[in-house]
């Protein structure tokens, strides 16, 4: 317990430092927001720079331009990593730059990374979402957790095949001080694929030492990511 508690009082220093909380304290959380949502929807990053140019020329007050700075670095922070990874080609989104706009997910780049990757396209419905649940569901709570059944050989092969593209975002990611989840956890992933090849809840309950509630989020997340596919 001990050990926790130094360990969360550190993320909460290291929280209070991002520059995102910074600009939250400062009154630009909603303008980061804004621009990464913008970026998200993949237009074009040149006429948004235009139209800041327009307000600027338009009479808009200085405090503008200094409180939009951050939001713009953040936008361009996006696009950049969003062409490193050939989501845009110039300002025109490819065909993983439509996959990525079509998700919905805490991180939709890396999703269409992993579903564009070829081993996952070759499994069958289990292994597919014992895979969606190892990069939608975070792995601290089920890292620390018990699991009766491991995934199979074939899904630890894959994820093994995925850990250099989710290292290469993540660092890409901290290099533009982006925060964007990159999960990949393979322990819940043996639960997910017992579950979708048909064990029955009370089974399930029996091969985990998380309770139902955690059980029940993870399923649903998993099952909600896999509906919009």
């Amino acid at each position: 317990i001990i050990k926790q508690q130094s360990i969360l009082k550190s993320m909460e220093e290291q929280l209070k430092k991002h520059p995102i909380s910074l600009a939250v304290e400062e009154g630009e959380g909603e303008r980061v927001i804004d621009a990464l949502r913008y970026a998200s929807t993949l237009k074009d990053p040149v006429a948004f720079a235009n139209e800041k140019t327009k307000k600027l020329t338009s009479g808009e007050e200085d405090a503008y331009a200094g409180g939009e700075i951050f939001a713009w670095k953040m936008f361009q922070n996006v696009y950049q990593i969003l062409q490193k990874f050939e989501a845009l080609k110039g300002t025109n989104a490819t065909d993983l730059g439509e996959m990525v706009g079509s998700l919905s997910s805490d991180n939709e780049l890396w999703l269409a990374l992993v579903l564009r990757h070829p081993s996952v396209q070759t499994l069958n419905a289990a292994e597919f979402g014992a895979v969606i649940c190892s990069v939608v569901v975070d792995g601290y709570k089920a890292g620390n957790a018990f699991f009766k059944d491991p995934p199979s050989a074939t899904i630890k092969s894959v994820l093994k095949e995925l850990e250099p593209v989710q290292w290469e975002l993540q660092s890409e990611q901290t290099d533009a001080l982006i925060d964007f989840p990159v999960h990949l956890s393979v322990d819940a992933a043996g639960m997910v694929e017992s579950w979708v090849r048909g064990t029955s809840w009370r089974e399930l309950c029996k091969e985990t030492s998380l309770d139902q509630g955690d059980i029940c989020r993870m399923l649903r997340r998993t099952g909600s990511r896999y509906s919009i596919l």
